[in-house]
């Protein structure tokens, strides 16, 4: 029988063998993307929508200030946030796949695309980083009912890569979804934070462990529109004595 990791390695697997040409020009993917296990050849790479300049509360792509404008009204609960892709063509397609098309082998190069960005613009948190307490890394965790459907939490297979590719501790007992909420897709701003509120909780396990540690957590997602869920859970976390909540994400749909 497989066990959950063994199916993960399986898919990944499956999927680099695969995915030996470039995912967009398919072109030869390793001769000059050699670095980097991303099936992009390196031009490709480069056209990628990055995000050059993003707020640093919320990651929303500004170009001037360090806080966009709803930020400046009321940030979000982020020490530092990370997000360095547009959810554009054609990222928007590969996290569609990704999350509703039963692809989790894609987890192993998405996550990747998210840690080498991490690496490149010098997060506070990487192990050899100067901070003494400790760090950790969690996901978003689904209400069970809806990983049921899907198999899968793709949050926490991205935070699972990332922790490994980072060489970061990980853990997913912190927190859970006790509320089976609506899609967020399908309501605006003001809904999205009503939708959240009481959903999620801070589990007996992860109230002491904040408690003694005072550790600080970052938060893995795939995609951010107005950052409502992963703050919802910073709120949580900070309230059972985190020291800080970080959030990495590898896509930020704008607002603007």
């Amino acid at each position: 029988m497989k066990t959950p990791n063994n199916t993960l390695q399986h898919y990944a697997a499956k999927w680099l063998a695969l995915s030996q040409r470039c995912e967009i020009c398919r072109a030869s993917a390793h001769k000059s993307n050699t670095n980097s296990t991303v099936p992009l050849c390196s031009n490709c790479k480069q056209q990628l929508p990055w995000i050059s300049r993003s707020c640093r509360s919320c990651g929303e792509p500004i170009t001037n200030h360090t806080l966009c404008a709803r930020c400046k009204q009321q940030a979000l609960p982020f020490l530092e946030v990370i997000i360095p892709l547009r959810y554009d063509f054609p990222i928007n397609h590969w996290i569609g796949t990704f999350k509703y098309q039963t692809a989790p082998g894609m987890a192993f190069w998405l996550a990747q695309i998210l840690s080498e960005q991490v690496l490149a613009r010098g997060s506070g948190f990487l192990p050899r980083s100067p901070n003494c307490t400790p760090t950790i890394i969690s996901g978003i965790p689904s209400h069970p009912q809806k990983q049921r459907q899907r198999g899968y939490n793709q949050s926490q297979l991205l935070a699972r890569h990332v922790a490994k590719q980072l060489q970061l501790p990980i853990d997913f007992s912190l927190t859970k979804k006790v509320r089976n909420t609506a899609n967020q897709r399908t309501l605006n701003a003001g809904a999205r934070h009503v939708n959240l509120i009481d959903a999620f909780e801070v589990t007996p396990k992860g109230n002491t462990y904040l408690q003694i540690s005072s550790a600080n957590v970052i938060l893995i997602d795939d995609v951010v529109t107005t950052g409502a869920t992963s703050a919802e859970l910073a709120h949580c976390l900070l309230k059972a004595g985190a020291n800080s909540v970080s959030l990495w994400a590898l896509a930020k749909t704008p607002l603007s």
